[in-house]
């Protein structure tokens, strides 16, 4: 049998014994016969922010969407996480709260901060995976609204790169569109403003691009280009909230969409889906109703277990 240079295998090899997806916190015993364990993690996504209320001849914007949770992605021997018989302890971080909805004359409520995903070998010193929860997006007011900020991932307290995730800002004009272009890119799309003459619009979307200069990887049936997988919202319609991953169960769901604005009322952000930022809602007049953030997505663990 080839061993390879000084004895070690040419090539790992081995088959699937089993593919665990995890969405509550809990335990997973590493079985018998396990040699290796791929492991993807994701904080709970940041909460989209909440639309805000001004009078006529007011400039606002929509409610920033929440940034996706730091992940790791990684392979492990598992001899090093203690051997077949351990318990890996998993925390599912929640999702962040959605931004409250305004009063008269104000500033939409923020979105919340996504809660912390870890795994940890019972018994054993130290944290294996960290991965911190998404932030959540500024409420509607009268200026540009900033979207949750990069999360983390860590394992073995290395800081991995996958580090992107932000969620979308929103502005005066027309609201800003959350592109697709790989797993990192789990932030929500924004909710949308209002002009000072001000003009209903539809909320930003989550989209793959088109496959031009850029090269891109998605869920295999979501249309590329600029196409929502999901309806974004209108003044009357909320958008649907997020049921995909991005590219399938070793990834995090793709963000929520943004609510639209209106002059009689607006709706409120998409939430997120497994890690994923929660989009902003849409803004609206004064006594109307101004459209809420959505929540993010709970934080998501899927483990494959090798022979």
């Amino acid at each position: 049998m080839n061993q390879g240079i000084f004895g070690f295998p040419t090539a790992l090899g081995g088959s699937v014994l089993s593919t665990k997806e995890i969405d509550a916190s809990g335990t997973y015993l590493i079985a018998p016969g396990t040699k290796r364990l791929v492991i993807f993690a994701v904080g709970g996504g940041g909460g989209g922010g909440a639309g805000g209320k001004r009078a006529s001849g007011t400039a606002q914007s929509g409610g920033a969407a929440g940034s996706g949770g730091g992940q790791v992605y990684q392979d492990f021997n598992v001899e090093d996480l203690g051997g077949v018989n351990t318990t890996l302890s998993i925390v599912i971080g929640a999702g962040g709260l959605a931004g409250a909805t305004a009063g008269d004359t104000a500033a939409g409520g923020a979105g919340g901060t996504g809660g912390t995903t870890t795994i940890t070998p019972t018994g054993k010193p130290g944290v294996l995976i960290s991965c911190l929860g998404g932030g959540g997006g500024a409420g509607g007011t009268t200026s540009t609204t900033t979207g949750g900020t990069v999360r983390t991932g860590f394992s073995y307290g290395a800081t991995l790169t996958h580090i992107i995730g932000t969620g979308c800002a929103a502005s005066t004009g027309t609201p800003t569109d959350q592109a697709i272009i790989n797993i990192n890119y789990h932030g929500g799309a924004a909710g949308a403003g209002l002009a000072a003459t001000p003009v209903a619009q539809t909320g930003g979307a989550t989209y793959f691009p088109s496959i031009t200069s850029t090269s891109v990887v998605g869920y295999a049936d979501a249309a590329r280009g600029n196409v929502a997988p999901y309806s974004r919202g209108s003044n009357t319609v909320a958008p649907v909230d997020s049921y995909l991953h991005i590219l399938g169960k070793m990834s995090p769901g793709i963000g929520g969409n943004g609510g639209g604005s209106g002059t009689t009322g607006a709706t409120k952000g998409g939430n997120g889906f497994r890690g994923s930022g929660g989009g902003g809602g849409g803004s609206t007049l004064n006594t109307f109703t101004a459209g809420g953030g959505g929540v993010g997505g709970n934080g998501y663990v899927c483990i494959v277990a090798i022979a």
